[in-house]
Formats: structure tokens, C-alpha cells, sequence
């Protein structure tokens, strides 16, 4: 609470203001001009100087390297990351093994809460969507690894996943294996409420009667049971 009210006690005062100045035709360059601000008025014009230029180029490269070192790793890159790109359009990819979780279901469905063995899956997240996908084994996949549907609710047949009204605060996540515990962690800790796709489940029968005899018996999940996703590993890189 202390930091907190440090911090609404902050106040910015505006030092200086960049302009690009924009010329009437293609043959000239643009150029950057800099004012001064002195009581809240912009004085002292001036085409941007080298040491101007570096100091705003080191601010931008720091609050991009806050904004995207969710997909940077604290150390060695985690066996089980497949692919990692930054930037605005960053993303990750990443598998993980067939285990148990507990797993939450809305009344609806009539499926009680309970903890259930689930197939090895294949996660790809950016800072604010996530698709999710079944893999048959827990090998590392390659690009030639059929992907499968993944059997959860929630989930379109193209993996993506409907969150709801959960945000997922991914803006000062410092490393990626925080950004990628986030990510699992909401998953498994939302409610799961509805198929995706009303006539198109990801399993061969009925998705409900699957996930009663699962929870809570301590049965290996049937990948057998899993559709194919016409959506390959090397159209999610």
C-alpha cells in the first residue's frame, strides 16, 4: 500500500517535445525538431542533436525492453519452448507433457470439479490471446507432428481460446517462464463453460461423458479420442 501511494503522489512535468517536421515533396528528407518546455510553453526550437537522439533512442529501447521481456528467458531457453518472437506481434510456443490438473467446470455442465489426467498439449500465446492444441505423446514435436484438438471447452476447432472477462496482465511479466506460468495458470484456474463449436466437439464422442469418467478416477486420458486439427505446427510459427 506504501509503494502504491508513492506512486499516485508522482507527478510528470513535460521538459521537452519532438516534432517531425513532414516536407511538401519526396526529394527532401523529414528532419526532427526539438523544443524546450519552460512553464508549460514550448521555446528554444531546434533540429534534434546527436546527443537528443540517443538519449530518446535508450528511452524507447528501455520501455520496449519492459514491454517484451516476456519473451525473453531468465537464462537458457527452456527445453520445452519451441519458438519465441519479440516485438509488438511477439509470441511463444511451447509443449508440455501428458499430466493430471485440476480442473473446474461450470454447474452447467454438470461435470464435477475434480482433478483429471489430460494429454500432452502444445501451447502458442501472445501478450493477450492464447490457441491451445493435443499432441499424441510427449516427445518434442517437429513441424511435421500432427496436432490435435485440444479437449477443453472454451476452444474453438482452430485452438483458440475464449477467456471470457479475464484479462491477463502480461505488460510487466520479466521473463518467460513467468509469461508462460501466467498463461497455464489462468488456464487451468478458469471455469470451463462451453464447447467452442456446438456441432463440431474435438473428440470422436460426447465430450461431457469423457471428462465424467475422467475426474477424479485416476484413468490415463484416451488421445485416441482426439480429432485431428487441420492446423499445423508450421502455420502457428
Amino acid at each position: 500500500m506504501d509503494n502504491l501511494l508513492t506512486m499516485l503522489d508522482i507527478t510528470y512535468d513535460p521538459v521537452k517535445v519532438y516534432v517531425l517536421m513532414q516536407p511538401n515533396t519526396s526529394h527532401v528528407a523529414p528532419y526532427v525538431e526539438a523544443y524546450r518546455v519552460h512553464n508549460r510553453r514550448m521555446t528554444a526550437a531546434h533540429p534534434l542533436s546527436l546527443d537528443e537522439g540517443q538519449q530518446l533512442a535508450e528511452m524507447l529501447s528501455g520501455a520496449a525492453s519492459v514491454a517484451f521481456g516476456c519473451f525473453q528467458p531468465q537464462g537458457i531457453i527452456p527445453a520445452n519452448v519451441l519458438r519465441t518472437v519479440t516485438g509488438r506481434a511477439g509470441y511463444a510456443i511451447w509443449h508440455t507433457p501428458a499430466q493430471k490438473m485440476q480442473l473446474l467446470f461450470d454447474e452447467c455442465l454438470y461435470i464435477p470439479e475434480g482433478i483429471s489426467a489430460i494429454p500432452p498439449l502444445l501451447w502458442k500465446a501472445t501478450r493477450t490471446h492464447l490457441e491451445i492444441f493435443a499432441l499424441s505423446s510427449d516427445h518434442r514435436p517437429d513441424l511435421n507432428t500432427p496436432l490435435l484438438r485440444a479437449p477443453f471447452y472454451n476452444t474453438s476447432s482452430e485452438g483458440r481460446v475464449c477467456m471470457g472477462n479475464v484479462r491477463i496482465g502480461t505488460d510487466n511479466i520479466p521473463c518467460l517462464e513467468d509469461f508462460i506460468s501466467l498463461w497455464e495458470q489462468a488456464f487451468f484456474k478458469s471455469t470451463f463453460t462451453h464447447l467452442g463449436e456446438l456441432t463440431n466437439g474435438p473428440i470422436k464422442g460426447d465430450l461431457n461423458a469423457l471428462w465424467r469418467e475422467l475426474i477424479g478416477t485416476g484413468k490415463t486420458f484416451p488421445v485416441r479420442e482426439l480429432k485431428k486439427s487441420y492446423i499445423t505446427l508450421k502455420s502457428l510459427l
